[in-house]
């Protein structure tokens, strides 16, 4: 039985790959002015065909709404669960997880957008970006159409050290367990703080027999958000899926962190 499984996983792979292989266009630059922050309610998925349906959906909204750059909450991978991660062998474990990595590169390829997921595999974190071109970024700083681009790779309750230089920071997450939603957001203060956009995506719904809520949000300086709160956007719900999306202004952006090192500069609060 656990054959005929790797042999379907690794099928299906494959028909992924020569499947989009064939549409994909020539490479090109894919510039960023919308980002968009994924809400996840969390969903078990048996099939690799589903999950992909499923990523693939959650990207095409996002895309019909104008992202380029698409950002997963931490724990993606969970959800592709066809045997209880209790009974897998090693080699389950690694066969299913190329797998998913598989459908996030393709979804990437063919839809020619940057996407930002963020993996729990044998209790450590890893955060990638994944390019128009189907390339895998994993360092914690990449660039992306010339920006620097920050991903958090640390559980909420870890201190990080942000001080890097980055113009975009990704903070993708588990939602809080509980029935309190957490008042201040590190992505907002960082944002406020250094002068950044900052991207906070959420695992929401049941998980492992907790409930999981927060909020998906794009947040900016004061300055450069509509009702001076620091926020471009943000979700409805605590608990439900949804695609949030915002433009962002790098040329503001980089306004304002000069105006902001002068010495005459005031910040005005609203």
């Amino acid at each position: 039985m656990k054959n005929i499984f790797l042999s379907f996983l690794l099928q299906h792979r494959m028909k992924f790959k020569s499947f989009f292989s064939s549409s994909r266009n020539k490479p090109r630059d894919v510039r960023i002015t919308r980002i968009a922050a994924i809400q996840d309610e969390f969903h078990t998925f048996k099939s690799a065909k589903d999950f992909y349906k499923h990523v693939h959906e959650i990207v095409l909204q996002a895309k019909d709404e104008g992202a380029q750059f698409v950002c997963f909450p931490q724990g993606m991978n969970l959800e592709l669960n066809p045997i209880p991660y209790k009974r897998m062998n090693s080699l389950q474990k690694k066969k299913i997880f190329e797998v998913y990595t598989s459908i996030f590169k393709d979804i990437s390829c063919l839809e020619k957008v940057y996407i930002e997921e963020s993996s729990v595999n044998e209790g450590i974190f890893v955060g990638h970006i994944w390019t128009p071109q189907g390339e895998m970024l994993s360092e914690k700083m990449v660039e992306c159409d010339e920006k620097k681009i920050y991903v958090s790779q640390f559980d909420s309750d870890f201190d990080e050290e942000f001080d890097l230089g980055a113009s975009v920071y990704l903070f993708p997450r588990f939602g809080n367990v509980g029935h309190r939603e957490r008042t201040i957001s590190k992505a907002w203060m960082l944002a406020q703080q250094d002068y950044v956009f900052s991207v906070e995506s959420k695992l929401v719904g049941n998980y492992s027999n907790k409930k999981l809520i927060g909020r998906s949000a794009l947040y900016a300086p004061l300055e450069l958000t509509n009702l001076g709160d620091g926020i471009l956007a943000i979700s409805n719900s605590s608990d439900k899926g949804e695609v949030v999306v915002a433009d962002v202004n790098f040329d503001d952006l980089n306004e304002l962190k000069w105006m902001s090192k002068l010495n005459d500069y005031e910040r005005v609060l609203f």
